[in-house]
């Protein structure tokens, strides 16, 4: 009897455990600035949300890096992209990259290079 009360408390713990894993989703992204200017800000978000959930962070210096988190708790169980848009003083740069399905993000952290024509992304697995 004593044995069946504790794998039912196990059940019960593990399976609120992966329960609380689920709920909170969320992809995170390496920017690098390798543009030689200063990026005044920048956006990231997701196709699913029409881009209105966003991760920001302003002023990133040449050779400086950001690590930011997008929450995607709010993307509908639909399969998309991910979107930046840069903006440097009076220029505004977009870029669509990635891939996320069903809703849910991969389990890899993106790697966006920024360039002075172009950004790299490359997808690092956790």
């Amino acid at each position: 009897m004593k044995k069946s009360i504790i794998l039912y408390y196990a059940f019960i713990v593990t399976s609120l455990s992966l329960m609380s894993c689920k709920f909170d989703k969320s992809n995170d992204f390496l920017v690098v600035n390798k543009s030689g200017i200063i990026i005044d800000s920048a956006a990231i978000s997701c196709s699913g949300t029409d881009y209105k959930y966003k991760s920001k962070f302003i002023k990133l210096l040449n050779n400086d890096s950001v690590v930011t988190t997008l929450g995607m708790n709010n993307i509908k169980k639909n399969d998309g992209n991910y979107y930046i848009k840069l903006y440097f003083g009076e220029s505004i740069v977009n870029k669509a990259f990635g891939y996320y399905s069903n809703g849910n993000p991969t389990n890899s952290i993106y790697k966006l290079i920024v360039k002075k024509d172009t950004i790299i992304v490359s997808e690092i697995m956790k």
